[in-house]
């Protein structure tokens, strides 16, 4: 993650990242647009911007662990966190109460 912030001393180290997230992104995205297709996946959101969306959410969530005073996290807060997300992602933000 710090390599994406701090340049390490492999000089290509960056740009290689880059292409490693780009094309996993890619793939993420032809997924989406699958389940877009399909209707399991809302159809009003652009694939790639959800890809990339998705991507930045989860990489800050480690990003915590690095962060300095009470902008960092533990381990057990970033555990529960990303389960927040997830669910979050799964089902949506809505309370389902409200829906009935």
């Amino acid at each position: 993650m710090r390599q994406l912030v701090e340049s390490p001393d492999e000089p290509n180290a960056v740009e290689r990242i880059a292409r490693l997230t780009q094309a996993q992104n890619s793939r993420l995205a032809e997924v989406l647009g699958e389940g877009a297709r399909s209707g399991s996946v809302r159809a009003d959101l652009d694939p790639d911007d959800l890809a990339t969306t998705l991507w930045a959410a989860l990489n800050g969530l480690p990003s915590l662990a690095w962060r300095p005073g009470s902008l960092g996290a533990d381990q057990k807060t970033i555990d529960r966190l990303l389960a927040v997300y997830l669910m979050a992602v799964r089902d949506g933000l809505r309370d389902r109460e409200q829906d009935r």
